[in-house]
């Protein structure tokens, strides 16, 4: 690297010494080996030395002890790195002993190629490290008073990156600080319905504003607590926001007595609303529903239902309810029924204790309703030391109820006892005296429309009351008769005197021998003309006065045609005898001779395949034929025996506590099990299975029965049949049979399930016509139902439903 000094003009020079010298700065210049080779006046007067003192002196004489090495090191650097220009700040020793500081700008001399030294230029900078030094004890000073502080401290930066975080605050929240700087205070301290509230607090920050409020803030272990927070912005030296600083003091113990006082507060008001309003309230559904509704609701319970026991059903029925079965109308999603003992709600109901149970999957006992929740309470509604209603909630999480839910649903349960007993028995005298008022008109709606002739009588023999049959039989009319004697209109004279004395023997002494019992006699019309009579006479006895009803039915055509119909039932009964011998010998002529043919075809078979096996292969399909026949007419004659035990009533039903989807899953396999299509059938439960009592036997032939006509019946079908068994109701199961086949045509439709009735349509499709009268049979039995909905070419639908208790 070349001198450049050499390169300027004199008068250049000149200039640039007087410059030197009389600069504010510190310029001096030094060899390699840092003695120094040119010093200006601003040098002499900073270090107090004279010129000629200094030129014999190296620079790092002049460093304060504790900085030499650094100095050096770093000057070292310089040179060994060839940087052209470097800045370094140290304190220096003036001669009289003052350090002082400065700030130094050093420039690499060259000559030629190698550095022949330096050239620097130092200002003193001693009132910026002095102001620095003051400001770095207060802010330790500031930092050690935020650290011995109780109350949490948090700093962050403009994007609410944590800066700064004390020791009070890692003690609050359960974080180390290494955990939280650096991250995001409300994500990590905050939920997010939380840092939706305190995001209008961090808004006054952005217009530089201060503030006060509470919230929840998250633990590191999951829990939380309720912080009273003092936040406000922050600002570098020159007032420009550099973040926010908040103080948290932890106030979760006066917040939790805060939020007690606050339960309790709602808890009276709750229960004064709830009291005023059952004055107002005497029927059973509105005191139910005025607990679900108004009452539940404030207590901050996801989900309730009120039982109120049913005496008539003995059962305990879902009355009103609160959550996801509550619907619009004051009406309950598909309300079920629960016995005495059955469930937690049964059980309560049945011992008078509240329960809670804090996880229900592990007690099995549970009632799953419209959904499973984790933890239940169930209290009782008592009056007069006995169960009268429930009132169960349960909640998803486990280990969700305490005491004081308990206590607040205990609390309800007293206070609705005495009104809810009072409205049952308002219900039930209500229910007497409709029942009653039902029961007359029902009674005066018969007397009017029977077939029977009624005439009411008094002691003294006249008619009270004549209904309309009595004038159709005997030709009078109720003006006529009323308040006349009986004798006089409809008994003949020689019937007279029995009459009167069979009435005064018992108004004496309480015996008639014709009385409460049916006899035969003649009677007579308006005209005179006598006919025979059927006649009941029942004494009724009413505030001590006797009247006497009579049902009179004119039986003149039934005993002109009773012997004729004694002929009919008698030659009827000698066919169905004469029937059920047919179909026995029948049935056992033709199994013999079936049973002789299949024996000699196993035979024939057996013998021709060891003698001659080719023969064997070409005669094969034929014995396959022949076993195929006889197996379809031993089915015919199994079929037409069984229908033929119906009818004679020898098949009894015998039920029991079975599993209907096991049983249809058996079913559906032995029939599709090997078959040369591959088809099968779809099985779909709906609602909670659970066993049924039926009878195993019927419901096993009823399922082979449907599950083969829905393959049968659907040959070319490119979607499988489909069976659906319903639990959804409690007293029943339902049983949905569908194929996607040829269908039934409507004018089918109606002879069904009459015996060896077969639809138009079924064209070659083998089959006996018994199959469905057998099915409708066994459905009799079970005390079910069964319908078909069907169209040609769309399929056919069979609906079985089944009692299941």
């Amino acid at each position: 690297m070349k001198d450049h000094s050499t390169e300027f003009p004199s008068f250049s020079l000149d200039r640039y010494r007087i410059l030197v010298e009389e600069a504010l700065d510190v310029i001096y210049e030094a060899d390699d080996e840092g003695y120094f080779t040119f010093v200006n006046a601003r040098a002499e007067e900073v270090l107090g030395y004279q010129r000629s003192e200094l030129l014999s002196k190296k620079y790092t004489q002049f460093i304060h002890p504790d900085y030499v090495e650094r100095t050096q090191n770093f000057y070292k650097d310089q040179f060994k790195e060839k940087k052209q220009s470097t800045y370094l700040e140290f304190p220096a020793l003036t001669k009289s002993g003052q350090t002082i500081w400065l700030g130094q700008h050093v420039q690499l001399l060259y000559s030629g190629e190698k550095i022949r030294g330096t050239m620097a230029v130092a200002r003193i900078i001693t009132d910026k490290y002095l102001a620095n030094d003051i400001l770095k004890q207060s802010e330790e000073k500031y930092r050690s008073i935020i650290q011995n502080l109780q109350f949490g401290l948090i700093e962050v930066d403009l994007d609410e990156r944590i800066t700064f975080i004390n020791d009070a605050m890692c003690e609050i929240t359960g974080y180390s600080r290494e955990e939280l700087i650096g991250q995001v205070a409300s994500k990590v301290l905050t939920d997010e319905e939380m840092r939706r509230k305190i995001a209008v607090q961090h808004s006054l920050r952005d217009q530089n504003q201060s503030s006060v409020y509470e919230a929840e803030i998250l633990k590191k272990d999951g829990k939380k607590l309720y912080a009273l927070i003092s936040g406000a912005p922050s600002y570098d030296s020159l007032q420009r926001r550099i973040g926010s600083i908040g103080i948290h003091v932890d106030i979760s113990e006066r917040k939790e007595k805060e939020l007690e006082l606050q339960e309790n507060q709602r808890f009276l008001s709750a229960i004064n609303s709830f009291v005023t309003h059952l004055l107002d309230i005497d029927d059973i559904q509105g005191i139910a529903w005025e607990i679900a509704e108004n009452v539940i609701e404030k207590f901050g319970f996801e989900d309730c239902v009120i039982y109120v026991w049913n005496e008539e059903k003995h059962c305990l029925e879902q009355m009103a309810a609160y959550g996801p079965k509550m619907q619009k109308g004051r009406k309950i999603k598909e309300p079920i029924q629960i016995k005495l003992g059955e469930g937690v709600v049964g059980s309560v109901a049945q011992s008078g204790q509240a329960q809670i149970i804090p996880n229900t999957s592990k007690d099995p006992r549970y009632i799953v309703d419209d959904q499973r929740r984790l933890s239940e309470l169930s209290v009782p509604i008592k009056a007069d030391n006995k169960v009268i209603g429930v009132i169960d909630s349960e909640h998803p999480d486990p280990n969700f109820f305490t005491q004081k839910h308990l206590d607040t649903l205990t609390t309800i349960a007293n206070l609705a006892a005495s009104r809810l007993k009072n409205a049952k028995a308002k219900r039930k005298q209500e229910k007497v005296e409709m029942e009653l008022r039902d029961s007359e008109t029902k009674l005066r709606q018969v007397i009017e429309s029977a077939l029977d002739a009624i005439i009411t009588i008094n002691e003294q023999g006249n008619i009270l009351e004549w209904n309309p049959r009595a004038g159709e039989i005997f030709g009078w009319t109720p003006e006529e008769v009323i308040s006349t004697s009986l004798t006089s209109n409809i008994i003949p004279s020689q019937h007279h005197k029995a009459h009167d004395a069979g009435m005064k023997r018992y108004l004496a002494n309480g015996i008639g021998p014709v009385l409460n019992q049916r006899i035969e006699l003649t009677a007579m019309r308006k005209g005179g003309e006598e006919f025979p009579i059927e006649l009941t006479i029942i004494p009724i006895v009413r505030g001590g006065v006797h009247t006497f009803t009579a049902f009179i039915r004119d039986i003149t055509m039934l005993k002109s045609t009773r012997d004729e119909m004694e002929k009919a039932l008698s030659k009827e009964r000698e066919l169905n005898e004469l029937k059920s011998r047919f179909v026995s010998m029948t049935s056992h002529e033709f199994r013999t001779p079936l049973t002789t043919i299949k024996q000699n075809v196993d035979l024939i078979s057996f013998q021709l395949e060891n003698q001659d096996p080719k023969a064997m292969e070409a005669f094969g399909r034929y014995f396959g034929r022949i076993d195929s026949e006889i197996s379809r007419v031993t089915n015919l004659m199994n079929d037409i025996l069984l229908l033929g035990k119906i009818e004679a009533g020898k098949v009894e039903i015998h039920t029991r506590e079975i599993n209907l989807e096991k049983l249809a899953i058996d079913a559906i396999s032995k029939i599709c099990t090997g078959r040369s299509d591959e088809r099968t059938i779809h099985l779909k439960s709906i609602g909670v299975p659970r066993l049924v009592k039926l009878d195993p036997q019927l419901m096993e032939h009823m399922f082979s029965n449907l599950f083969s006509n829905a393959l049968k019946y659907s040959p070319n079908s490119t979607k499988d049949p489909e069976v659906v068994l319903n639990f959804n109701k409690q007293s029943e199961v339902k049983i949905s049979c569908k194929d996607y086949g040829i269908g039934i045509p409507k004018k089918d439709q109606k002879g069904l399930f009459s015996s060896f009735f077969r639809a138009t349509n079924v064209k070659n499709i083998q089959g006996t016509g018994l199959g469905l009268s057998i099915i409708k049979e066994f459905v009799r039995l079970h005390n079910g139902t069964i319908d078909v909905n069907s169209d040609v070419n769309k399929g056919t639908e069979f609906i079985i439903s089944l009692p299941s208790n």
